[in-house]
Parts: C-alpha cells; structure tokens; sequence
C-alpha cells in the first residue's frame, strides 16, 4: 500500500526520481532508508527490506520499512539457502501475501537481495521496475560505500594532522616547561595565553587565575612600570624589545627581558639578572672596604709602585702581596695587547680624572681574562694628588652572558631575515606566476574572440595563425602547470621513474628539435656535438627529456639575437655528460650559487626581459640527481655567458634492446576503424580530425549508450574513450563493450583529467590497454593508436 500523499506517476519518471534521491545522498544509511521506502512506494508494497551480504557471507536486513526494526535486526540467513522462505517464516505476514526478491548486482558481484510484500503477485512491467530500481540502488550504494571510504580515510588523515602538531605543541611546551627562566605570550587583548611552570612559580599564582586574564588587571602595579611602554612599543612597531627592570611583580628582583612581537601576540623571555644587578651596584661600596669586599683592590703612588694589594687581588691575579707590592702595576696587570691603553689610563689619573670600564688583564700564569675596572685618583687632605686606587672584578661571566644574549639576538634577527627572504620569495612567486599564466591567456581569449566575431571573411592563414598561436599558448600553460606539479611531486618523494635503458642521444636530439624553432626566429646557431658512441643510461626517457628541454630551452631563451648555443655530449667516465654553453647574459657570481634553488630569478622585478617560473633549472637539478647523477653551473658574471653540465651514470650492462618509436607521417592509420568516445563535442571532433588526417575511419559519440549502439552495428580497431562521463562512465562503457562478441579483444585507450597513479592503475585495472592524461600530448597519442591498432583492420 502507497504512503499517503502518494501519487502515482509515468514508471519511467517515477524510476528518475528515485534514481535522483537516491544517489544524491552519500550517507549509506540515508541511502538504504531511501531505497526501502521507494521500492515499497513504487510497487505499492506492504513492506519492503533490503538484504546485504556481510563480511561473514551472511545475508542481513540492512533497512525495513513496514517491520518491527527488531525482528529485521534479528535475521540472518545464507545465499546458498532459502532465503525467502525464511524470511517469510521471520516476518509477520499473512498467507496471501507474496514475498518477490530482486537482486542487487555491482561490478558482476551480488551484493544483496532487494524484497518486497504485498497482497498481490506482481506484473511483468512493476517487476522491471523493481529489477530497475535494485539496479540503481547497487550504484548508489557502492558510491556511498566509497564517499564513506574516502572520509573514513581523509578522518584518518586529519586525525594523525591534529596529533603530530599536538606532539608538536607538547615537545614545546616540555622545553618551555624545562627551563629555569621565564616565559609566557599574550594576545592583542594583552591576554595571557601560554606560561610555563617558572612563571607561575614566581608570579604566585595558578595557571587557572592567569590563563585568558589582561596581564594589567591581574598584576596592575605593571602598568606604573617601564614594562607598559616597552610592551605597547613592541606591539606597535612588531619590533623586539631588549631591557633590564626592576620586576613590578616579583618584588625585589631584577630581570633581563626580551619582548618578540608578532601580528597577533607578544612572547616575553625573563632572565633573573638580581644577583648581577646588586654586584655591579656593590663595586663603589666596596671599594671602601678594601679587604672586606670580593673585590681586588690595587692602590699605587704616582710611579704606579703598588702600594697595596688585598686578599681578592692576590686570588684574581695570583699574585701574593709580598710579591706584588712595591712592583710596578704596568708590569703586573694589563694584558700585552692593552699596555698602550693602560698607560693613558694611567696619565688620566695622573691628571686627577677617574675611569672605568673593561679592561683585559692577565693572570700570572699567562691566562688572559676581562675584568671590570674602576680607577679613581687618590688626594691627601691638602687636595694634592698622592696616588690612584683601581676596583676590579673578574667580568669573564657577565661576558659570557652578554655574548650568549648577542647570539640569542643575533639568531633572531638571522630567523626575521630567513622569514622576510622566504616571504618575498614567495611574493615573487606569486607575482610571477600571475603573469606567466595571464600572458598566455590573454593571447588565447583574443584570438578565440577574434574568430569568435569573424563573419568567415578571415583568411586560411590568418585561421591557420590563431589556431596555431592558441595551440602554443595552451601547451605553454600546460607544461607550466606541469612542471609546478612534477616539482611539488619531486619535493615530496613522489616521482616514480619508468626506468629503461636508453640513448641519451636521441632524447637530446628530440629536445634540440623542439627548441630549433626559437633558435631559428633569433639566428641562434645550434653547435651540436653528440660523441658518435651510443651513450646508453638506464632512465626515465619522459624525465630525462625534461632535463635536457630545460637547459636548452633556458640557454635559447638567454641568448640574444646572432648568438651561438652549444650542445655536447660525451663519456665522461662512468658517466655521460651532457653540456649546454651558451654566450648569452652569463650569472652574477653573488647568483651562481642559488642558481638550482625553487623560484630563484637572477631578475624578478616586473621589467625583467625573460618571463619564466624560475623552476626550469630547480627540475633539472632534482631529476638528475633522482637518476644518481649530478649538475653544476659555470659563468665568468653578467655578459660572459653560461655553462650547464649533466652526469647521468652510464647503463652497466650495454646497449642491447633499445627501441625508438616516433611519429609517423599522414596515413599510418589508414583503413583502421576507431570509435572515439566524449561528452565534450569539442574533444570529439578535434580527436576525429585528428585521426581523419592519419587516415583513419572515425565514429563519434558523445555518450556510453550512443557508443553502445554503434558498436552493435560496425566493428572497430581501437576504442578511444573519456573517463568521467554522466550516465555511464568510461569504465562501465568498456565492461559493456567487452559483453559483446565483435569488442570482446579490442584494445581501448582512456582519456581523463586525472593523473595520479592510482588513477592510472585503475584504467589498467579495468581493462584499458593506455591512460593518457589531459591536454593530451598529440604526438604520443597517435604513436599509442598505431601501436594498438598495427597489423589489425576491421570491416563494417
């Protein structure tokens, strides 16, 4: 029986709309509720339940509707039993009702049982509806069954995300927590957010009462401080601050701090400096008390005779006093390198006048060291100059301190440069980027628009010329997106060479042919000198064909009008050596060595006079090095040229089973019979002239069932077919072409704009004899078409 409101429509529209609500949804519950509930509306059923096969071959009631949920969860039963008849046993129905089951088929499999009760048997056309519907449901349910898998694993993935930066966060704050000093941040609300332990321990207070609190309301003392405006003036400037202060917080101690702003919070480093403080606040007093202070006290008369030496100076020099005293103090003290600057000490306190400040002195046993010095004169009661009283301390910690702080600052600093150059870089980047990709661009819109607004009056060559001059364009933008992609690949590790062995020479050659153009256009004369030796490696032809396009396309582009580019390739060794020497606009020697770098441009400002990424010679460097080789770059500065060098390791075991395949002229097709199959009309007429001029036969469809129906009436060569299309994609397409006899064995390439390996390895999984990847790479096409099809003809 119908729900309420039920209306009953046209079978085949009623079948669209499930189809619709069924495979709009993701969540695999909400689609078993919603195949159920439809089934039991479309044939007007009682009840309606859907039977999966779980993991233990167990067919179960994955959804009900018209039962007691509890006796649906409650049933189990086998394939190879009588399923129905024990449901009808396990369910509450009556006699005249009639149980009718349709299976639930995906990729060949049977996956389940879809199983309807009403009064009635039901008619031939409500039985295709069912069948149809179970059809659809198998299709939903597996793309559920993935959308749950793909986020069961992209959960997995953000989970370990979120655990590595809390692993991250958590060694932090073991460090922070570690050390003896003191650090805590604040928002720009001053509030704070991170203290560790020592913070707390000195401020007296709980991470609870500080945590989210306005530093200036918990400890309000601090406003009245230098704190307050050493703070204000870090945030405004984003500049760090570095200073000492009496602490309005933990009274009576003095600290060293370093305030490091950022856009949107302050981190602040305390050093307890007390004990340095009352020290150096201790030198002058001190000095009065001569033997009762840690301190060496030297008094001399007018000739520098040392007059009196105390305790601290007999440790801090070594010197006992009955030896020191009555020596002169320019022997005793003062380093070799400072006894000009001692003697003009000495004179200013000839002169009645004190100084102080470090001073290099030496130990007796040769150890040099810094102390700090204070030298007063010393008047009788007559105001007469009698003598000179110096106090000094050894300084070698507070040294040491200090130049632990210069390094500390100093690696800061270098960190905030890092920073700011790997900013501007990335700034370059984006800058130059924008422009590589809106040149090309700008070239393709106009054209198209200009044929777009022709009213067939253009010329065939002016046709010719634009279609031409889009193409270029086009392929620029693709190799730019290719490279970016194939450098972030190589970066993470992800580059899997196709390894074989091959002449080095006939992947050169095909990169000078595709930069003779150029050349040509700036009467760039090509020196080619290729060693006559086969020079066979063992690589990837694709990659190491990257390598040598780079570094020619690089040396053509920098070579201006009537210059000279010279090509060699030799046995250097082991190894075969590829060189490209130009004489064009050379390398600045403060460049040269950044010249492999990611995204490094001698110029990058906006009136440079070659484009590019900047990646070209990054690719290279990474490739060859992932084929065990090496690269290097040589230039006498701007203006004398360059030179680029290439080592690949030369293939061990020789030259045996090498092949070259290249592409053929007009008419290698001829008398082949291919079906090119594309939702996108565009696709299918460029890939049918494209066939057309090899001379091949070419049928077009725009869908899987229109490619279905030509194929039940001709025979074909070769199938050639798009990947993601509505309705039936391109896997499905080729399960039901392998259903009929005449495309059982036809070989079948796939189109798509996916090109990862998993996406290649699941074409061939499914029975694709090629994947190629969009843009297509027309040449290689057309070598895979002759390949496939080579010594087979089909009639209609």
């Amino acid at each position: 029986m119908a729900e309420p409101g039920f209306v009953k429509k046209d079978p085949s529209r009623r079948l669209a709309e499930i189809n619709r609500a069924i495979t709009t949804s993701l969540n695999f519950d909400e689609v078993l509720d919603l195949i159920v509930r439809n089934a039991a509306q479309l044939v007007e059923a009682k009840v309606s339940v859907l039977l999966l096969v779980d993991q233990q071959g167990q067919l179960r009631i994955r959804a009900a509707y018209g039962i007691d949920p509890v006796v649906a969860k409650a049933f189990s039963g086998r394939m190879e039993e009588d399923v129905v008849r024990q449901l009808r046993e396990a369910l509450p129905l009556s006699n005249e009702e009639v149980l009718v089951s349709v299976p639930v088929i995906a990729k060949q499999s049977l996956d389940g049982l879809l199983v309807i009760a009403r009064p009635e048997p039901l008619d031939s056309e409500e039985q295709w509806q069912l069948s149809a519907l179970a059809d659809q449901a198998a299709i939903a349910l597996r793309n559920a069954r993935l959308y749950e898998m793909e986020l069961a694993e992209a959960t997995r993935e953000r989970d370990e995300t979120f655990e590595a930066l809390r692993e991250s966060k958590q060694k932090i704050v073991t460090i922070l927590e570690s050390i003896t000093d003191l650090f805590y941040s604040l928002d720009t609300e001053w509030r704070f957010t991170d203290i560790n332990r020592q913070t707390l321990e000195r401020f007296g207070k709980t991470r609870e009462e500080l945590l989210g609190k306005v530093i200036w309301e918990v400890f309000p003392r601090a406003v009245d401080s230098d704190l307050y405006p050493r703070f204000q003036q870090a945030a405004k400037d984003l500049a760090p601050q570095h200073f000492e202060l009496q602490s309005p917080i933990v009274q009576g101690r003095w600290f060293e701090a370093h305030v490091y702003p950022s856009e949107d919070a302050i981190s602040v480093y305390l050093r307890d400096i007390t004990e340095r403080k009352e020290a150096e606040e201790e030198i002058s007093f001190q000095a009065h008390l001569l033997d009762a202070v840690e301190q060496a006290v030297i008094a001399t008369d007018l000739e520098g005779k040392i007059i009196y030496w105390n305790s601290f100076a007999e440790r801090l020099y070594g010197w006992p006093a009955s030896e020191a005293l009555a020596a002169n103090v320019m022997e005793m003290t003062p380093a070799a390198a400072v006894r000009e600057q001692a003697a003009e000490i000495f004179s200013t306190l000839k002169e009645g006048k004190s100084w102080s400040g470090e001073f290099l002195v030496k130990h007796r046993d040769g150890t040099e060291f810094p102390v700090m010095v204070t030298d007063s004169p010393i008047f009788d009661e007559k105001g007469e100059l009698i003598g000179m009283v110096g106090v000094s301390v050894d300084n070698t910690s507070r040294r040491r301190t200090e130049e632990e702080r210069e390094k500390l600052l100093a690696r800061e600093q270098q960190a905030r440069a890092e920073a700011e150059d790997a900013n501007r870089l990335k700034d370059e980047f984006l800058a130059t980027l924008s422009h590589e990709l809106r040149n090309p661009l700008n070239v393709v819109i106009g054209y198209a628009e200009i044929l777009r607004r022709s009213d067939g009056s253009q010329s065939h060559a002016f046709v010719v010329k634009a279609a031409d001059t889009i193409r270029r364009n086009a392929l620029a933008q693709a190799q730019l997106v290719s490279d970016l992609l194939d450098l972030s690949r190589l970066q993470m590790g992800k580059v899997a060479l196709n390894q074989q062995p091959v002449s080095l020479s006939t992947i050169i050659t095909d990169a000078i042919e595709t930069v003779r153009a150029e050349a040509t256009v700036k009467r760039i004369a090509l020196n080619i000198e290729l060693d006559p030796e086969i020079l066979v490696i063992e690589g990837d032809p694709v990659r190491l064909g990257q390598v040598a396009w780079n570094l020619l396309n690089n040396a053509v582009k920098f070579t201006p009008v009537d210059g000279e580019v010279k090509i060699a390739l030799v046995r250097d060794g082991d190894d075969a050596k590829l060189v490209v020497e130009d004489n064009g606009q050379g390398i600045s020697a403060e460049f040269l060595p950044h010249v492999f770098e990611i995204f490094r441009q001698a110029d990058a400002s906006s009136a440079r006079r070659q484009g590019g990424m900047g990646i070209g010679l990054a690719l290279v460097k990474q490739l060859a090095e992932l084929h065990g080789g090496r690269v290097s770059a040589e230039s006498n500065g701007v203006g004398s040229g360059a030179r680029f060098s290439v080592w690949i390791p030369l293939y061990k075991p020789g030259v045996s089973g090498l092949t070259s395949e290249r592409t053929g002229g007009t008419g290698a097709l001829s008398n082949k019979f291919i079906l090119v199959v594309d939702d996108s009309p565009e696709t299918t007429e460029m890939l049918g002239k494209l066939l057309q001029l090899e001379g091949a036969f070419v049928e077009s469809a725009r869908s899987g069932a229109e490619a279905l129906e030509i194929a039940r009436r001709k025979n074909f060569d070769l199938v050639v077919s798009d990947i993601s299309m509505p309705e039936m994609d391109g896997y499905q397409l080729l399960q039901k072409l392998r259903e009929l006899p005449s495309m059982a064995n036809v070989p079948a390439v796939a189109l798509t704009g996916y090109g990862r390996g998993a996406d290649v390895e699941r074409a061939r999984a499914e029975g694709f004899a090629e994947h190629l990847t969009k843009p297509l790479d027309l040449d290689q096409l057309l070598q895979i078409v002759r390949r496939l099809t080579d010594g087979k003809s089909s009639e209609v």
